[in-house]
């Protein structure tokens, strides 16, 4: 036992400083903060060593460690308190962002505290780890999560673990085993159920630059979960979203020099904040599944999909474009309906969009670009099939295509399918929308 009264493990959050350095400054604030935490009274700092001195063996946990690179005297106090430690009887470890990494290139190593320390990527949890905490759930509480919803918190959560718990507590609460009112759960109460880790992520993003959002906005329309790097020359805006954790760098196992988003969840909330958001519609105004996409394309901002870091060889993604129609449908949309993004039917294929209405099924709409010949058509119908017989709903089949080239070829497709060919300039700035029974030609503003 430390001290009398006293707990031998102890655990704070550096975020959690920053009331005591309002109050106290940098320096002072810091170490009335931890005597509390430490010795449950206020303690100077110049009597820390013997308080500290007279502890039996502690354990002492840190979460949000990157918080004290937020000032130089923060900086400074935190380093003398760690220094200190290397002759007491404590074991610490400390978890934050990449950006704790830039302890390593400290400017003093002979004098740093943590030039002998272990750094270590925090894991995500495995499939297996994952597995294990769902059988726990389920003896804990008498109660097997359905396997539909394991998958669905799995993918989202990518193993990463705050996102991963954040999801099982929504599980908790709605007790859902439908997929596709999970999809509306997590769409209507993912914002409720955030912690601290995804608010400070909201925060930042809501102060950064138009140049570095419209980068971050590129990120999310990357047709790939991850991609290709040099970790040891990134540029300054992935840097920055690796240290506030929006991005993390692959562990071996899941390819090295890739990063990715670290998380569904977090890149859920990315998605919201980094696109356009248009004016809603009135339930009369929706009049159908096409007259709503003719709507989505006409508030669609421009250069949102036309960025060269999105584009295939001919013109924007799959990703781009399904990326811009949800987030301009998702606004669009009266508080009646909603649009769900990539509702999975198994762990690897899902409907790019689907449009719900009193919690009842709409319409989807699954996204192509660039087929032209019968032949090319051939997979995607099939798709559009098994979305269409899974969900018992008609869907869209929107295939956008560039002018100037071959006109898609004419074919057919099942009666629960409705084939939409979308031809765009290069610009993006003008549609023309094509079906069997009508063509429209729209422009964006």
């Amino acid at each position: 036992m430390l001290r009398d009264q006293h707990l031998n493990v102890v655990r704070f959050d550096m975020t959690d400083v920053k009331g005591h350095i309002l109050q106290y400054g940098a320096r002072a604030g810091f170490f009335r903060y931890l005597s509390r935490h430490l010795f449950r009274e206020t303690v100077d700092e110049l009597y820390f060593d013997k308080y500290l001195n007279e502890l039996d063996r502690l354990y002492l946990l840190v979460d949000e460690f990157q918080y004290i690179f937020e000032s130089k005297d923060l900086y400074d106090a935190s380093s003398d308190f760690f220094r200190s430690l290397s002759s007491k009887n404590v074991t610490y470890v400390c978890v934050g962002t990449f950006k704790v990494v830039d302890l390593l290139s400290d400017d003093n190593p002979l004098g740093s505290p943590y030039n002998k320390a272990t750094f270590i990527p925090m894991p995500f949890f495995t499939t297996e780890e994952l597995g294990k905490l769902f059988r726990l759930y389920s003896e804990f509480f008498d109660e097997i999560i359905p396997i539909d919803i394991q998958s669905v918190i799995m993918h989202e959560s990518f193993g990463h673990p705050a996102s991963f718990m954040i999801l099982l507590k929504l599980y908790h609460d709605h007790r859902t085993n439908s997929p596709i009112e999970w999809n509306r759960l997590l769409k209507e109460n993912l914002e409720s159920y955030l912690n601290g880790t995804h608010i400070k992520i909201i925060r930042a993003l809501r102060m950064m630059k138009s140049t570095d959002l419209a980068h971050v906005r590129d990120l999310t329309a990357i047709k790939n979960e991850y991609w290709k790097v040099d970790l040891s020359d990134l540029n300054e805006i992935d840097k920055y979203l690796l240290n506030i954790g929006i991005l993390v760098p692959l562990t071996k196992d899941r390819g090295s020099n890739r990063i990715s988003f670290t998380s569904n969840v977090i890149f859920r909330v990315v998605f919201r904040e980094v696109w356009p958001k248009p004016n809603s519609l009135q339930i009369q105004d929706v009049k159908d599944p096409l007259s709503l996409l003719v709507r989505a394309l006409q508030n669609i901002t421009p250069t949102t999909i036309i960025n060269e870091r999105v584009r295939n060889l001919h013109g924007p993604s799959e990703k781009a474009f399904q990326a811009a129609v949800f987030c301009v449908m998702n606004e669009l949309l009266p508080t009646s309906m909603d649009c769900l993004f990539e509702v999975r039917i198994r762990e690897h294929e899902a409907l790019d969009l689907m449009v719900i209405q009193d919690n009842n099924d709409w319409c989807g709409y699954e996204f192509k670009v660039e087929k032209i010949s019968s032949a090319q058509f051939k997979d995607p119908v099939k798709q559009a099939k098994r979305y269409a017989e899974y969900f018992r709903m008609n869907i869209y089949l929107v295939n956008f295509y560039h002018d100037g080239g071959s006109t898609p070829a004419v074919v057919n497709v099942p009666k629960d399918v409705t084939l939409v060919n979308v031809k765009y300039n290069a610009e993006c700035t003008k549609f023309t929308i094509n079906t069997i029974d009508n063509e429209t030609s729209i422009n964006v503003s």
